[in-house]
């Protein structure tokens, strides 16, 4: 029987983990780039982190995902990582979670709201557009990424892929 469960202990992992890391790969979308060297930035939004969660209050309820905004000025982080919330129908968000990685590789929180604000004309017009109109994603000019990334590996990946080997990618 001691055989039996060393065994047991030891493929466990082997079979239950594939599927853990499956769950956990994220399945990032380019849905926002501008700027001019040095000033570049771009925004990626995570479909499998999008959430519906019912509203504790009468109000509607909040969609919300995760999202990364990648920097390319050296006086900004390499990027920001945010969990935010949405309300479709009535077109406003609040950002629950804000991480900043900075070029030290030291990570800092950054700025969250509690108050709802609109989303119009603001740099969350695309994640809400992620979010809230899912099915319009391609016709919006959103890009899915063909391979998996973790949050920490976009700002290489972005560098690599889309501002060209001539700039050096920092490390995360």
């Amino acid at each position: 029987m001691h055989k039996f469960a060393w065994v047991l202990a030891v493929f466990s992992p082997l079979v239950i983990s594939p599927s853990i890391a499956v769950a956990a790969m994220p399945d990032w979308w380019l849905i926002f780039g501008s700027g001019d060297q040095p000033k570049r930035e771009v925004l990626y939004a995570d479909a499998l982190s999008v959430a519906e969660t019912p509203s504790k209050s009468a109000a509607e309820p909040t969609r919300s995902v995760d999202v990364v905004h990648v920097f390319e000025e050296q006086d900004k982080p390499l990027f920001m990582l945010y969990r935010i919330a949405f309300q479709c129908k009535s077109g406003n968000y609040i950002i629950e979670a804000a991480d900043a990685k900075m070029r030290s590789g030291e990570v800092t929180q950054g700025q969250t709201t509690n108050q709802w604000q609109p989303v119009a004309r603001s740099m969350l017009e695309r994640p809400y557009d992620f979010v809230c109109k899912a099915s319009a994603r391609r016709a919006n000019g959103m890009i899915k990424i063909a391979r998996p990334e973790l949050a920490n590996t976009l700002p290489e990946f972005t560098y690599r892929a889309f501002w060209g080997p001539a700039v050096d990618a920092p490390s995360p």
